[in-house]
């Protein structure tokens, strides 16, 4: 299945075309889906890599997720991605600036 979805992933990001990033992005789970089975954290790392060069960044909640995963495995630092995490998910984003509100207005009392 890997050469069959990486093929298709290839002939995507050389076509040009940038419509139906949802289809692309599932293709990109599914290949993750794929490194994972097999436990190979490193290509998994790569193709995430990969996936954020050809997925929009409103898309791309899910593949910060993916990259915390495949670096935890391999042993690296994960807290750039899960800031990124954060910072793509609008629920925390609200919930941060509520906290930074009241904690400004705190130390102005």
């Amino acid at each position: 299945m890997f050469p069959f979805i990486k093929a298709t992933l290839h002939e995507l990001s050389h076509s040009g075309t940038k419509n139906d990033p949802e289809f692309r992005l599932n293709l990109y789970i599914l290949l993750f889906e794929c490194f994972s089975d097999v436990e190979d954290w490193n290509g998994g790392l790569n193709a995430v890599n990969d996936a954020f060069l050809h997925i929009p960044a409103t898309l791309q909640r899910g593949l910060w997720q993916r990259r915390v995963v495949f670096m935890s495995k391999l042993g690296k630092g994960v807290l750039d991605g899960m800031q990124k995490m954060k910072e793509s998910d609008p629920v925390l984003q609200v919930t941060s600036e509520a906290k930074r509100r009241a904690e400004r207005a705190r130390l102005a009392i």
